[in-house]
């Protein structure tokens, strides 16, 4: 009978070593995991390109459009001052995105 509880006392140490492990390596991962968010999270605010957050500065309309006037034209006024005209098509509407200065 002796011999039957050392075996079962040796299973729970074994298995109470192994949760140990277990748990160790749970907090390791927990902490790479949150250190490599802390690395990402450094990249990606330093290859992002945009203003930095101590100069504010107020949003501003890339370009501001004037309403269809009645011949179905309209002029846009850039922030360049310069004005473009845009007269009215029988086609299909497009979206544009993505335009650079």
């Amino acid at each position: 009978m002796g011999l039957i509880m050392n075996s079962v006392h040796a299973q729970i140490r074994a298995r109470n070593v192994a949760l140990d492990r277990l748990n160790g390596l749970t907090t390791w991962i927990s902490v790479g995991a949150v250190a490599a968010l802390g690395v990402f999270t450094v990249v990606a605010a330093v290859t992002v390109p945009g203003k930095p957050a101590s100069s504010p500065s107020p949003p501003t309309a890339d370009a501001t459009a004037s309403p269809p006037t009645s011949a179905g034209t309209a002029v846009v006024r850039h922030h360049h001052q310069d004005s473009t005209t845009i007269t009215a098509s029988s086609g299909a509407p497009v979206v544009v995105t993505g335009g650079s200065h």
